[in-house]
């Protein structure tokens, strides 16, 4: 992952920017968390607020591949199709844990 290259494509100082994804894998941790409950109580209303979240702050970051899942999710859950929206809600998962990865990685290498 080329955060270098992320915040230049969003006209941002790198150092920023890396603030910005460090908000956002705590705070996409959480709606991911709220996002599978509400997945699993079907709760349709809630689905679409934790994936419209998820999806707003992707965006804004350049991480479209997370954004383009959470769309599907909301979607999906519009059309009552939970078993879809959670496969979907499980791709919006493991491109969160690679952003992560990526990103402590980067900071360690940064911090050595």
């Amino acid at each position: 992952m080329d955060f270098k290259e992320l915040a230049k494509n969003s006209d941002l100082e790198e150092e920023f920017f890396l603030e910005l994804v460090r908000t956002f894998l705590k705070l996409c941790a959480f709606d991911l968390d709220n996002l599978q409950s509400s997945i699993d109580m079907g709760n349709i209303q809630k689905i679409n607020e934790y994936a419209h979240s998820i999806k707003g702050a992707a965006i804004n970051l350049g991480f479209k591949n997370i954004s383009l899942a959470a769309v599907e999710i909301e979607k999906n859950a519009s059309e009552n199709r939970l078993d879809e929206a959670a496969s979907f809600a499980n791709i919006v998962k493991e491109r969160y844990e690679e952003i992560e990865r990526a990103f402590k990685t980067l900071r360690a290498s940064k911090a050595g």
